[in-house]
């Protein structure tokens, strides 16, 4: 093998240059490693920090809505004989008697799972006679009422051919209970 300076000069400069690259693939891999480190410490910092985030946004919305859920609480559960009462005081403050004919309860509760109450409806017949404008007061009072109800159904009725005779109104109304029904 020839040893000349020329020969020497490029072996060195050709190992320079293999242990440059080795250096640079080596310098690659150790940013490439630390990159995937920094991205996997990021995405576990913002899930920690989406987590508590989404804990505490939590709880303030049920310290929100504590006192709607007790307002609702207490609509839902009144008892049926302060229905009744209810629905004959929108019909006296009318003008005209009302009366409750008929209550009948849905055959099925809705429930969510075992630890919650049902949801039930209740479906009152109502029926109440006066003067047209007093029993069309009488409806709308009952459309008004503070609690979860529907007028499903809504009849006037002559009661004579006079143009004197009083009117009958016939009404069936949904009303959302939590209380057990048993029917």
């Amino acid at each position: 093998m020839m040893k000349t300076p020329s020969f020497i000069l490029a072996a060195s400069t050709l190992l320079v240059a293999l242990l440059a690259w080795a250096g640079v693939f080596f310098f690659a891999q150790s940013i490439h490693s630390r990159q995937e480190t920094t991205a996997k410490v990021i995405d576990d910092y913002t899930q920690a920090h989406t987590s508590s985030e989404s804990i505490n946004q939590m709880r303030a919305l049920v310290l929100a809505t504590e006192s709607t859920r007790a307002q609702i609480h207490h609509v839902v559960n009144i008892d049926i004989l302060s229905l009744v009462e209810m629905i004959e005081t929108a019909g006296a403050d009318a003008g005209v008697v009302v009366r409750v004919a008929n209550a009948t309860p849905d055959n099925t509760p809705v429930k969510n799972n075992s630890n919650q109450k049902g949801v039930s409806n209740i479906r009152f017949s109502i029926e109440g006679q006066g003067t047209f404008p007093k029993l069309y007061t009488a409806l709308g009072l009952l459309e008004n009422l503070s609690l979860p109800t529907q007028i499903e159904e809504v009849i006037f009725v002559r009661q004579g051919e006079n143009v004197n005779m009083p009117w009958a109104m016939q009404v069936r109304m949904r009303v959302v209970t939590a209380l057990p029904l048993n029917s």
